[in-house]
């Protein structure tokens, strides 16, 4: 994952299991990702929120996030399709 940062214009990205909230630290920088379809925990959303162009996010085979985690990432990706 940490060679991610190296991957500042990429646009999709899918990733398997297995993923840690950590993980997820490099996608900040990615303020360009359209759409993201991985696995985490409610913890991992807040490395989210800064990803604006972020058009699609499938959590649909996460059973880590709950209900009140993906509410609270709609609000700061208001544009962006959350399916889970």
């Amino acid at each position: 994952m940490k060679h991610l940062k190296e991957l500042p214009h990429l646009r999709s990205l899918k990733l398997g299991n297995p993923i840690t909230d950590t993980d997820l630290v490099p996608l900040r920088q990615m303020d360009k990702l359209e759409t993201l379809d991985l696995s985490f925990t409610d913890d991992g959303l807040v490395h989210l929120k800064g990803l604006t162009h972020l058009q699609t996010l499938n959590l649909s085979l996460n059973i880590r996030i709950t209900a009140a985690g993906v509410a609270e990432l709609q609000k700061a990706l208001a544009n962006c399709e959350i399916s889970k």
